[in-house]
């Protein structure tokens, strides 16, 4: 998720429960059923799904994982912990 997180780096994420709305550029954890537990940032909505992709060149490709339930959504990460200090976690548009 490199430049949101890098290798060693923590993130702060609140649970997300029904009913809380997710935006396209929020980064999210998902508990995949072949892929375990990621971590992806929103790239599109439609009811009920979201699409994800990674930001390294090394993540998985967004057709690999398909359209995820919004029940598999897990948290919202929101801060990141890094050897730098505490940084916001920015919602941008996924490209």
């Amino acid at each position: 998720m490199v430049p949101a997180l890098e290798d060693g780096d923590y993130a702060v994420a609140e649970r997300l429960r029904p009913g809380r709305d997710i935006a396209v550029g929020d980064v999210v954890e998902i508990r995949h059923p072949d892929f375990g537990p990621i971590v992806k940032r929103v790239k599109e909505l439609r009811s009920g799904d979201l699409r994800v992709q990674g930001q390294a060149r090394s993540s998985v490709e967004s057709d690999q994982i398909g359209w995820v339930p919004r029940s598999r959504v897990t948290a919202r990460l929101i801060w990141r912990v890094s050897p730098k200090g505490l940084s916001r976690i920015r919602t941008c548009p996924a490209s």
